[in-house]
């Protein structure tokens, strides 16, 4: 009996908490969302007219551009803080982060990365899954996993 209180128990927190974090980023909007905000466009038609491009060339032909790229930065750096908040990157890392994405945004036209560009993780959740995780490798290395460095 004790057992099936504790796994309850347990069970409560874990869904307490991850009830808790999906909170924590519920203001910020995807790029979709934000511009179907600023145009008043359905999210729906804007992915259809998207196509190939980005929304940032959508927002740019629609004269929103600069408005579109502050606000997604300000919820970049929402998201940044949040991560610093939660012990998963130090202010120094999250600092040196917004300060590359403020310069990359200076020369922004949103046609989207140009060159070498890193990521950081802020992809609000809509990458495709094309990842090689979960044991779909090529398993063709040499066994020289991080244990060897």
């Amino acid at each position: 009996m004790k057992k099936i209180k504790k796994t309850v128990l347990t069970a409560s927190l874990l869904v307490g908490v991850l009830a808790f974090s999906g909170l924590a980023y519920a203001d910020v909007m995807t790029p979709v969302q934000k511009l179907s905000e600023l145009t008043g466009k359905s999210v729906e038609a804007l992915y259809a007219e998207k196509g190939d491009g980005t929304f940032g060339a959508l927002a740019a032909d629609a004269g929103y551009l600069e408005e579109f790229k502050a606000n997604m930065l300000e919820d970049k750096k929402a998201i940044i803080a949040q991560r610093v908040e939660e012990g998963r990157l130090t202010q120094e890392q999250a600092d040196a982060i917004i300060a590359d994405m403020t310069e990359h945004q200076a020369v922004c036209d949103g046609t989207g990365y140009q060159g070498e560009s890193p990521r950081y993780g802020i992809g609000y959740g809509q990458g495709q899954g094309q990842g090689l995780g979960q044991g779909a490798g090529s398993q063709k290395g040499f066994g020289r996993g991080l244990a060897s460095k």
